[in-house]
């Protein structure tokens, strides 16, 4: 979990949800076919259906505590990719000396990544901080910048990085070849679906 990176959670104790919700998609049949190829909805999911549309329990939202940190999801699928866009993602984190934020609005292709000061940190300090830690960053990731905007930083991310400079495939191909699988990997991927089982029993 990305607030606790490398630390076991121990979701007997560390964990709290609380509150879910889902919500459907409606799919007509139209927007099924387009969607999976199928001129027909399979039986099984008829079910599902309500006056000729289908309703696909896909959306959902939980609120849950990690030790003691808040922490909120939230999905929200279309029967289709919008014409002028992919998948869209945000994302919000607040610590002591700064907060990061990840948008992507319609007609935006890649998500773009914000940092901005905390109320209690001077300019000077968080903008030595901020320096600092995007020369740090420069070794594993070149070619990322700073732009100054009216509020916010944006940490620029060139494109040719993309998803070859992603770390997460090669961390895991090395604990498979190494068979070093960290500490916190079962408890934590336990914790993980303690949140979302909970959460589904909850939104029920």
């Amino acid at each position: 979990m990305e607030i606790f990176p490398d630390e076991i959670i121990d979701y007997n104790k560390d964990v709290k949800v609380l509150s879910a919700k889902h919500w459907p998609i409606n799919l007509t049949k139209p927007e099924f076919s387009i969607a999976t190829s199928l001129q027909e909805i399979p039986e099984a999911l008829k079910q599902y259906m309500r006056d000729s549309v289908l309703e696909v329990f896909a959306n959902g939202s939980i609120s849950y505590h990690v030790k003691g940190v808040y922490a909120g999801v939230k999905v929200e699928w279309r029967s289709a990719t919008p014409k002028d866009g992919n998948d869209l993602r945000s994302a919000y984190a607040e610590g002591t000396k700064a907060s990061l934020h990840i948008s992507q609005e319609y007609g935006q292709k890649r998500p773009k990544l914000y940092v901005q000061k905390a109320e209690k940190i001077s300019e000077k300090v968080y903008q030595t901080n901020l320096e600092q830690a995007i020369v740090r960053l420069q070794t594993d990731y070149p070619g990322i910048t700073l732009s100054k905007e009216a509020k916010s930083t944006e940490i620029v991310i060139p494109s040719e990085l993309g998803i070859s400079h992603d770390p997460t495939f090669k961390i895991f191909l090395s604990y498979l070849v190494n068979m070093d699988m960290p500490k916190w990997e079962v408890p934590n991927t336990i914790a993980k679906y303690y949140i979302t089982t909970t959460a589904l029993e909850m939104a029920k």
